[in-house]
C-alpha cells in the first residue's frame, strides 16, 4: 500500500494514510476525510493530539494563515459564529392567553351538514382541543388538533378559524415571547 506523501506545497503530518495538510493544497489521490476537516479548519492537530480534534487558535494557525496569504492562495473560509438556539415557545394557560386575544371569533359552531350529522349519531355535545402557537407579534404560527370532535369537517372549521386569530403579544419580564396554549371548544347540539 503506497502511503501518501509531503510534498514542497504541502506541510503537514501523516496518520494512518491520511495527510494532513495545514496550507490544504497538495491533495494526493490516497487522501481521506481528514484532510477535509483540516483545510476547512485550516490547521492541524499538535503533535500527540488526535488529529480528527478541531485545532486550537495558536500561532502556528496564524503563521499559516499569512504563509497562505503569501503565496496569493485565498485565506481559508472562518466558520459563522454559532447561532444562539431561540427558546421554546413557553407554555401558558389558556386563561391567561384570552385576555391578549384582540380579534377572532370564539364561538364556532359547525355547518349545518355537520350539525346535521351529529343528530344522526346521536351525538349532544363535543368539545375539541387545539393546541395555538403565537409568535412575539400574537399571530398564530401553528394550529395542531389535540382531540378531535369525532367530525373532520367541524375539526377543519376551527382550525382554519383559529388561525385568523390575532393576539397582543404576550410578554415575560418585558419583552414579547412566542407562547403556545390549548383551547377547547365546548359545542352542545340539540338536545344537550
Amino acid at each position: 500500500m503506497v502511503r501518501p506523501s509531503l510534498d514542497d506545497s504541502c506541510s503537514g503530518i501523516a496518520v494512518g494514510e491520511d495527510l494532513l495538510c495545514n496550507a490544504g493544497v497538495g491533495y494526493k489521490s490516497g487522501m481521506r476525510t481528514a484532510l477535509l476537516v483540516v483545510a476547512l479548519t485550516g490547521c492541524a492537530s499538535s503533535p500527540g493530539r488526535d488529529p480528527r480534534a478541531l485545532p486550537e487558535t495558536n500561532s502556528a494557525c496564524l503563521a499559516n494563515a499569512h504563509a497562505r496569504q503569501d503565496q496569493g492562495l485565498p485565506a481559508l473560509p472562518t466558520p459563522p459564529p454559532a447561532a444562539t438556539p431561540k427558546p421554546p415557545p413557553l407554555d401558558v394557560a389558556p386563561t391567561l392567553i384570552e385576555g391578549h386575544r384582540i380579534s377572532g371569533q370564539r364561538a364556532i359552531t359547525p355547518d349545518k351538514d355537520t350539525e346535521r350529522a351529529m343528530r344522526q349519531a346521536g351525538v349532544t355535545q363535543t368539545s375539541p382541543t387545539f393546541k395555538l402557537c403565537l409568535d412575539t407579534q400574537g399571530v398564530p404560527t401553528s394550529v395542531t388538533l389535540l382531540r378531535s370532535s369525532c367530525f373532520p369537517r367541524y375539526d377543519a372549521e376551527i382550525e382554519a378559524k383559529l388561525a385568523e386569530w390575532r393576539y397582543s403579544p404576550y410578554q415575560k419580564d418585558g419583552v414579547a415571547v412566542e407562547v403556545c396554549t390549548a383551547i377547547t371548544f365546548i359545542y352542545r347540539g340539540y338536545g344537550g
